[in-house]
């Protein structure tokens, strides 16, 4: 069932165990059946069709602050976390526990355990561990539309995000219709964002945006 709480992001430590996390924010849950469909969001043979290398490499550089909004168990974050290598960070959001460890067994395995900090979106305590102004890239991907505020949703991203940052905006074509792809996009200007162009991704809206503001 979906629902409007009050939401903080926490930190799911490695141990699976939570401290408190990050800034808090109103917006819905999502991700609600996501642990059900959680083999397939990581199958190899996804790559056929959305290969992370191919859609994400040109905007990924080593040492990078990422943020990726609506991780899931983690099919695009264990291939960032390889991009921005030792020396960088991805901060995985998403609001099911089970599919946060998920994420935490697939980053051990791809040994990249060490590079990505899982975040669980819950009602608990916070603070401020993504500081702001300190992101280099953010992917919301599959996301947005089961959030009921977009517009704080961009704006936790554009807070969190450095000047001429770059967010990698898509959603689903089976979900999603054109119009209110369009109208997202036009809550994202009113916090700090700019078109930078648009891009194809296989059946879905997918547009790049430059935080300019």
């Amino acid at each position: 069932m979906r629902h409007i709480v009050s939401q903080i992001i926490m930190e799911l430590k490695p141990s699976s165990t939570l401290s408190n996390f990050c800034e808090e924010h109103s917006q819905e849950g999502y991700y609600g059946n996501t642990y059900r469909i959680a083999h397939y969001l990581v199958n190899p043979l996804r790559k056929l069709m959305q290969n992370p290398v191919r859609l994400l490499g040109t905007f990924i550089r080593p040492g990078m602050i990422v943020i990726e909004y609506g991780c899931a168990t983690g099919y695009f974050s264990i291939h960032l976390a390889k991009m921005v290598g030792n020396q960088g960070k991805v901060f995985c959001i998403d609001s099911q526990y089970k599919v946060l460890e998920k994420l935490i067994r697939n980053a051990r395995n791809a040994r990249v355990a060490e590079i990505i900090v899982p975040m669980l979106i819950t009602t608990d305590n916070n603070s401020n561990k993504v500081a702001n102004q300190t992101v280099d890239f953010a992917l919301l991907y599959s996301a947005a539309h089961k959030v009921t505020d977009k517009q704080q949703l961009f704006s936790f991203l554009s807070r969190k995000m450095k000047l001429s940052a770059l967010l990698l905006f898509a959603e689903p074509t089976r979900l999603v219709k054109a119009e209110s792809f369009r109208q997202s996009v036009l809550l994202s200007e009113k916090e700090g964002f700019r078109k930078v162009r648009d891009l194809e991704f296989r059946k879905s809206h997918a547009i790049l945006l430059e935080k300019y503001k």
